[in-house]
Order: structure tokens, then C-alpha cells, then sequence
């Protein structure tokens, strides 16, 4: 379902929707994130799947924003217990950041294009798809990292407390943004703590 402005507040088009999602059809709001009302779809239609839009997977590798947002969709996702799919992955980056976000689908033309129905039946009978482009682990190492951060010290006197996964990426050549389920203060006082894990330690 392509999500336009024709479905807003349009009841027919619920009703509709609901006596197929009744019937066991499946709903999908495609274009997710791209318009001012698709939180609202969310609530006011049977919506099974969301498609984030390719916009924000085009630069989600590279640009903060970008991985910001899709981060959010992915967790509004979650929270209303849909599936998540990120639309237009092209590059193993990509693939990468979403893994680290948790984003449990993709579609795109990493591992190809469409095809012809013969085409098609070729690749079924292989079963096994391979991506076009190949990660290392030293690409995987610079893109995203799994790590612990605590607070060591806070007006120079050391505390004691427990620690937050956290998954640390590279925005660009100098700087680092990290992901964390928990609100940490942001003030001179608070001194934080990264534990980076290497090899089967963390240190």
C-alpha cells in the first residue's frame, strides 16, 4: 500500500483494509518515515509491515541523521510488534548499519535486481543468493562496533555502577556517534567510560 494522502481520515478505505487484513491479507505502508502522517497509519489502519523509505537508507552509513531516523522508524516498528523493512540496500555498508540497528529485513538491489520469471526459477533452484559486494572484517571493525560505556567519574569522584551495551559507528574520518538504550547526561561533570571488546575480552 503506497502511503498517500488519500488515506488519511478516509473511512471506506479503513473499512476496506480491516475486512482484508480479516481475511488473513497481510497490510504493508510502504514510503515509511517520507510524510508528516505515517505515525498516524500506524494507529488508524491494520498495518503488518512497514517499509522505511530508501531516502534515509541511501546515506544511513555516513550520514548521523540519516541513521537517526531509521533508528526511530525501527523502533516504532518493534514497539507495534510489525515487520520492518529497509527499502534500497545497495552497498554492504548499509547492510552493516542496519544490522547494528537491528533491522531484521532488507530489500534492495545488494543481492539483485528484479528479475524475469526464468531468471527467477534459476535462482530458486540454487537456494543460496549472495550479495554483489563482499564485507571484510576490517570494513565490518570500522562501521559499527559493539561496546559497554559507564560512568567512571562524576566532579572528579569515582562511582561505582553497572554498564549499558552500546554500539558505536563511524559518522566520518574524525568522529564517532554511539547508540544506546539509555538517556546518558550530557555535562562537563560526568566522565564516561568505553569498553571496547577484543577479541573474547572486553577491554
Amino acid at each position: 500500500m503506497s502511503k498517500t494522502d488519500i488515506l488519511y481520515e478516509n473511512v471506506k478505505i479503513s473499512e476496506t483494509l480491516r475486512q482484508l487484513h480479516d481475511k488473513g491479507i497481510s497490510i504493508s505502508l510502504d514510503d515509511f518515515g517520507k510524510g508528516y502522517s505515517s505515525i498516524s497509519y500506524l494507529q488508524d489502519y491494520p498495518i503488518d509491515t512497514i517499509k522505511i523509505d530508501r531516502k534515509f537508507i541511501k546515506d544511513i552509513d555516513s550520514e548521523i541523521r540519516a541513521r537517526s531516523i531509521v533508528r526511530s522508524a525501527i523502533f516504532i516498528g518493534q514497539e507495534f510488534r510489525l515487520n520492518i523493512v529497509a527499502e534500497g540496500v545497495e552497498t554492504a555498508a548499509q547492510l552493516q548499519v542496519l544490522r547494528g540497528l537491528d533491522c531484521p529485513t532488507i530489500q534492495g538491489y545488494l543481492f539483485s535486481q528484479p528479475l524475469l520469471e526464468a531468471d527467477f526459477a534459476e535462482v530458486l533452484s540454487r537456494q543460496l543468493l549472495l550479495p554483489k559486494e563482499k564485507i571484510t572484517n576490517k570494513e565490518i571493525a570500522t562501521l559499527s562496533l559493539q561496546a559497554k560505556l559507564t560512568i567512571d567519574r562524576i566532579d572528579d569522584v569515582p562511582v561505582k555502577i553497572g554498564s549499558s551495551v552500546i554500539m558505536v559507528c563511524r559518522t566520518n574520518l574524525k568522529n564517532l556517534t554511539f547508540y544506546s538504550n539509555i538517556c546518558f547526561p550530557v555535562k562537563e561533570e560526568v566522565e564516561y567510560r568505553l569498553t571496547v571488546e577484543l577479541t573474547d575480552r572486553f577491554q
